[in-house]
Order: structure tokens, then sequence, then C-alpha cells
């Protein structure tokens, strides 16, 4: 069996990317945290750009802040492309293992607005060896491709979907670079985030918070125990789609469960893997369960409400060289 998901402990709701007024957000850290609280989270991460904020001495029994930060250069003259890497706490593991000091509160980052490959990642390295979990933030938004992706180390995850650039720009789904990554080996997570800067007011049309999001399922409302979690990959991700309970492959055969939904689908390096469509009679899905075919590098799973809003799991990997990740430290 290998399973999606840690076997013991609950799912808590978080917000993975926000920005405050400490960068080019427009509330302060204590009122987008006081926002988040109100409205069921469990966790958000500070993550101003170049400047790295360490906030977790607020966190209380029921809401969790994780210290982080938004690594960017300044755009580049003639260049289309930007790159953007969120830096996030590290496991208890990744900071015993690292080489330089980890980011203290206050500290920013001076970059050179520089994207050659050689620069962005002798920034990633030095993240790397301070401890910090990396991942790359709206790549169809920042124009990026996948052969850049899979070009980068000491990444572990990839927006897969970006409340900001979705609301503000149209530009928030990058699916098919995320895709076209795992097709070619590269192992990285999907992260639903908001990236919010608050450019309008909460209740305004255009707020870009709490409509992107991961559920973690951890031992417990720690930050370590969440961090652990997310990088073995033990989380879904949605845009306000239906809640995932389980996904699992056991016996040959691969099995979501989920809260009502109106259409679920399987997705491997195949096109077109395996799909349910819930029938026009006003029934809803709340799972689905099929065959393995056999020759699948990964199967990850994907669902939707009747207003087309998704949750997506990360994949579960079934190549004969398994990596680190749910799929292989929490099977039996």
């Amino acid at each position: 069996m290998k399973t999606a998901f840690l076997k013991c402990g609950n799912f808590y709701r978080g917000n993975l990317h926000c920005h405050t007024a400490r960068s080019d957000g427009r509330l302060q850290p204590e009122d987008l945290a006081a926002a988040y609280r109100e409205r069921g989270y469990d966790f958000l991460c500070f993550t101003d750009h170049n400047i790295y904020t360490d906030l977790s001495g607020n966190s209380t029994a029921d809401f969790l802040i994780l210290p982080g930060m938004e690594i960017n250069p300044p755009p580049q003259p003639g260049n289309d492309s930007e790159f953007h890497f969120l830096a996030l706490p590290g496991t208890r593991r990744d900071r015993e293992a690292a080489t330089l000091p980890p980011y203290v509160h206050g500290q920013e980052l001076r970059l050179q607005a520089r994207h050659d490959a050689d620069y962005l990642q002798s920034l990633l390295d030095d993240a790397h060896a301070r401890g910090s979990l990396l991942a790359l933030s709206h790549p169809y938004w920042s124009r990026v491709e996948y052969d850049q992706v899979l070009a980068l180390r000491h990444l572990f995850a990839i927006d897969a979907y970006n409340f900001c650039s979705a609301v503000i720009e149209n530009a928030g789904e990058s699916f098919s670079c995320w895709d076209a990554v795992l097709r070619r080996g590269g192992r990285l997570w999907g992260l639903a985030v908001d990236d919010t800067h608050n450019f309008y007011p909460l209740n305004a049309p255009g707020n870009d918070a709490f409509g992107g999001y991961t559920m973690v399922k951890a031992a417990s409302l720690s930050q370590d125990d969440v961090m652990e979690a997310i990088a073995l990959g033990s989380f879904y991700s949605s845009a306000g789609g239906p809640e995932i309970k389980d996904f699992y492959i056991r016996d040959g055969r691969a099995c979501l469960l989920c809260s009502p939904a109106e259409r679920i689908y399987f997705s491997s390096q195949a096109r077109q893997y395996r799909w349910l469509i819930a029938e026009q009679s006003g029934n809803s899905l709340t799972g689905f369960e099929c065959d393995l075919r056999g020759d699948e590098l990964y199967i990850r799973a994907e669902c939707y409400d009747e207003r087309g809003r998704r949750s997506f799991t990360n994949p579960i990997w079934l190549s004969a060289e398994d990596g680190d990740g749910a799929s292989d430290a929490t099977g039996s």
C-alpha cells in the first residue's frame, strides 16, 4: 500500500504565501494573521519579498505562525521571465544539516537583477544551506518553463495554483508546468497558495486572500510536525474545492475518498488517464477507485465541485526508483 498522507494525525488548513506591509502588502502582519484565524485557518506563513519575517513567537495553541520569505531578484531588463522562491522553515533534519547560520527576523537580501541559472542556483544553495525548504512560485505568471525548473536543485515543491495571480492577472494556474516536470521525473509537490497582497479589501471582489490553501495532515499543530508533513508531501491543496479525505494505492488499485464532488480525475504521465463524472440526475461523487494499468510513473488526483472549484493531491510515485515523500514514507 502507498498512501498520500501520514497515517496518524489531523488535517490543518493553512496558507504558505502572503505579503504584509513589511514588503508590498497592505496589511500589518498581526492584522493579516487575525483575518486568517477568524476564517478558520490553522497556520499562516509570512513570506515578504527578500526580508525574513519570524513572528513564530506569536503562535498560539490553535494558530501557528511560520517564519519565511520570498526570494526574488529584481526584474532583469529585456527578460520576460522572473524567478521567485519561497523559503519556508525546514524540518529538524534540515536545520541539523545546515552549514550556514539560519535566517533571522528582519534579515534582508540584497539581490542582483540577474536570472541566469548560475545566479539563481547560488540563491537556492545559500537558502538550502541555512536549513530552508524551497518552493518555486507561480511559474505561469513568472513565464518560467518546465525545463528551467528541472535545471534547479534543492526545490521540493512548485506552485500549481496561485490565487493572487489568478484574481489579479488571470495567470494563476501552473498545472501544465507541474505536469511537464512530473512527466520528466522531477519529484516536486504541488502547492495552492494565496500570495495575498490585499490590494483590495478583504470583502471586495478583487480580494486575493482565502482562495488557495494547503490541508496538511500532521501529527500536531507545531512547526516541526507541520513542516515534516509538508516535506513528506502529506497534504492536499485546494482552490475551494471538495475536501479530500484519503488517497492511496492498494493491491493495484488507486482510490480517492472525498466530500461530494461533481468530477474526479486521476492523472499520470499518460494523456486522458482515468476520470469519473457525476450523472446529471443530481447525484454527487464521494470517491473513485480504479485499476492501475501497470506502466504508471506516478498517480495524482483532482476533484471538482459543482462550481468548478478544484482540490488536488500530490503524486504517489510508482516507478522503481522511489524517492523521498509521503508515498514512500507513510505506506505499509
